[in-house]
């Protein structure tokens, strides 16, 4: 039992479930901006200085082997659609919907190609939401409905 009275496995719930909902917000509000950034300026953010400036993240090289070009406008909006769905998946974390951990883990698997703070945030997701105590759905999260 924790101070206030409740047993510490649904703190630690609550935690890794506050810890999805930030990750997902960051990893969705950058996506987001950089892909919209990129829809009306014409490119994603960059290095201004040092040996990488001007260039894109190694996700560019890696969705350039599949044949998808990373400057295209189909990529950008991949981008803010993956961003959206991200900043969704933060909503419904929060709120502790019973459909946020399969978006998650959906969405947290298909962006590991974001490499390399992309990949991160991705398993870092997959891995709390994946854990024993957040796999037993909303009614154990503390949250009312």
């Amino acid at each position: 039992m924790t101070p206030r009275g409740r047993p510490a496995a649904l703190d630690r719930q609550r935690l890794a479930r506050w810890s999805v909902a930030v990750l997902s917000a960051v990893q969705g509000g950058y996506m987001l901006l950089d892909g919209g950034r990129a829809l009306v300026v014409g490119s994603y953010f960059t290095p201004s200085s040092g040996e990488h400036a001007g260039r894109l993240g190694p996700w560019a090289q890696l969705v350039s082997l599949v044949g998808i070009e990373p400057q295209s406008t189909p990529m950008k909006v991949v981008f803010v659609v993956l961003g959206v769905l991200w900043l969704t998946l933060a909503a419904a974390v929060a709120a502790g919907t019973g459909w946020s951990r399969t978006l998650g883990t959906t969405l947290a698997a298909g962006t590991l190609w974001y490499l390399v703070p992309g990949t991160v945030l991705s398993l870092c997701v997959l891995a709390l939401l994946l854990a024993p105590g957040m796999r037993r759905g909303p009614e154990n999260t503390g949250v009312t409905t």
